[in-house]
């Protein structure tokens, strides 16, 4: 028994997470679709990119909800609340110009 050698090995778990790209997307657009949202007669091209931005940061902050190795859930929340903004915003802007033309 004293000629036993007493080997001890260590695993290291790696845990890699992987960036959401639904979540990543709907912040790109949300920011691309502000561009557009205070233009008056251009901001429906904006209402198109934020009504896709705010699909795509549901989906994705559901998506990360459900499997837990994704990354970038403040990012879709980030891309859910800025286009929710310029939704209202356009709103805004859309019944303003509207009202200033139609007296």
């Amino acid at each position: 028994m004293a000629n036993e050698k007493t080997i001890h090995h260590t695993v290291e778990i790696v845990h890699t997470h992987k960036w959401s790209g639904l979540c990543i997307s709907s912040f790109i657009v949300s920011l691309f679709g502000i561009i557009f949202c205070f233009i008056p007669i251009v901001n429906i091209f904006g209402l198109i990119l934020e009504l896709v931005a705010l699909i795509l940061g549901i989906a994705g902050v559901i998506y990360t909800n459900r499997n837990e190795a994704m990354q970038g859930k403040g990012l879709g929340i980030a891309g859910i609340i800025i286009s929710c903004i310029c939704i209202l915003i356009v709103i805004f802007i859309d019944v303003l110009f509207v009202s200033l033309f139609a007296h």
